[in-house]
Formats: C-alpha cells, structure tokens, sequence
C-alpha cells in the first residue's frame, strides 16, 4: 500500500512537470512562489519558465505535505545556519536565567517548518552538551501557521526529531493576526505571560500591515516580562534601503498591494506602544535583518 501511494504520488508529479514542460527539480518550496530580490530582473521568458516552475513546485510540495511527507524551503535552508548564530547567545542567556519550571518558545509562521526543526535540534544540543549540570526544567516549543499542509510539514518535522530531542514539541496551531490580534476563533494560547521567546521569520513584508501590528500586541499579551520578541527579513531604514530591497519591495506590491518592505522606525514604533523595548538589530546575509525586542519588566 505505502509503494502504491508513493508510485502514484510520483505519477502526478511527473505529470504535472511534463504539462510544465520543465525539467524535474526537487526541493522548492512555497516560499519560492514570492519571487526573490534577485530575480527581478529576469528577462520575459526567463520569468515565464521561473513562474512554470514556482507553481509546480508548490503544486509538489502540497501534494508531498497531503502524503505526510515534509514540504521543502531552499531559502529557509541557507538562512537557519545565520539565523541560529544570533539565536544561540540569547537563549543561553535564557538557560542561565531559567528555573526548573523550564521555558516556552512560541514560533509564528513558520511555515514548512525548516527553521523550527533546526532550532529545537540546536536547543536541544544546547541544553543537552552545556546545561545538563543545570536544572533547566522542560522546554517547550509550539509553531504556528496558518495554512493547513504547512502546519502538516512542521508536524512532520517535528515528528522525526521527537524521539532524540529534549525539547518538547507541540502540535502546531492555525494561528493568522491582523490588528486585534489572532484571526481564529479557536485557535487558545493559554500561555498570558508565560512565553520566554516569540520567534517570527520572513512574515512583516509578506502580510498586511495589520499583521505586524497584530504580533506586536501578541508579544506584549504572551511574553513574560524580559521575554524575548525575534523578528528576521528585510527592512527600509530611514525611508531608503539598498536597491536589491528597493526592487523586492515593488515586486511584493505589484503582488499584493498590502506587502512590501517596511521601516525599521515604523515596526518600532508599534513595538514600543505595545510594551516592547528595542535591542538591537544584526546585519545578516542577503541584506536582511535580525531585530531582537525585550518586553518590559
């Protein structure tokens, strides 16, 4: 039964490249299907053959996530590596400070679950290799998206890591915000103050602006005082940014006319009127940013 189910999974998707009339390559992800800084400036037929192939591979990955199987990031598969480089001291920061009573990592959009795997693979290590002569108590990692075949990815994730990982993972939740906060009538997070980090990658410029606003009065709801707010993508800074983020940004709002490139000063400002202190913000590869907010207290 599993090799008919595969054979027939392998059939749709040979077919649906031979519609495509593209070569077969694996591993892209639904992320690729925004386009990239780079590829603005693809010729007409270049940019035809990148949409054929977006759309296939997106039409793969949720065909795979439909079979159980994990979805694919390229993007999220080069950046974890930096991303985990700033990450790392802030959380032995938290593994210094934290009690028995353990700690709560809340991750939003976080789609195929690329990034949640590597991180709770890392904290894991982290707690296991340099706290294990200190009470750390359980750790908790929830992710959250609110498309149904991703969260189906990172629960696959997630699953193949379980049995080796001190980090306890939960189910994913649907969890979508706008300016009041999250969408979905039944989506609880019944942690008001109790979550240590709150961890959001590549969403602000790919949402509406409520959504950004909408995390910001989460992390002032969820955290705990001294909890930590992590946002990673790009951003304008005084008005401006390099050109390769200045076409990104008309490229995400010839796409949808709520997205685009936001200012740094802007996102926080929303943060300090919901509670939360800037840090500091890391230069990191590909002309993003990684801003980190502490919340009162």
């Amino acid at each position: 039964m599993k090799f008919t189910r595969i054979a027939s999974l392998s059939a749709i998707i040979s077919f649906v490249f031979l519609v495509c009339n593209i070569p077969i390559v694996w591993g892209f992800s639904r992320n690729f299907i925004f386009g990239s800084r780079a590829s603005v400036h693809a010729s007409a037929s270049v940019s035809e053959r990148v949409r054929k192939l977006s759309t296939s591979a997106l039409l793969v990955n949720r065909m795979a996530s439909s079979y159980g199987a994990t979805m694919d990031s390229p993007s999220a598969e080069r950046n974890k590596g930096p991303i985990w480089e700033v990450l790392d001291p802030k959380f032995r920061s938290l593994l210094s400070e934290s009690s028995s009573s353990g700690g709560l990592v809340l991750e939003v959009a976080a789609g195929t679950g690329v990034h949640a795997e590597y991180f709770v693979s890392n904290l894991s290590n982290l707690i296991d290799d340099e706290f294990a002569e200190k009470d750390v108590g359980k750790w908790k990692w929830v992710a959250t998206d609110p498309d149904s075949l991703s969260r189906g990815s990172i629960d696959a994730r997630f699953n193949r890591i379980s049995s080796v990982s001190t980090v306890e993972t939960h189910p994913s939740l649907s969890l979508s915000l706008d300016e009041n906060g999250i969408m979905e009538e039944g989506t609880s997070l019944p942690w008001d103050g109790g979550v240590d980090m709150i961890i959001c990658i590549n969403m602000i410029h790919i949402s509406p602006w409520g959504a950004t606003k909408g995390l910001m009065k989460l992390a002032n709801e969820k955290l705990r005082p001294g909890g930590i707010l992590f946002c990673y993508g790009p951003y304008k800074e005084s008005g401006t940014a390099v050109d390769s983020n200045l076409r990104f940004d008309a490229s995400l709002k010839s796409r949808n006319s709520s997205w685009g490139v936001r200012d740094l000063e802007t996102v926080v400002e929303v943060a300090t009127e919901n509670g939360l202190d800037f840090v500091e913000k890391v230069s990191m590869p590909a002309n993003n940013l990684s801003v980190f907010y502490r919340k009162h207290g």
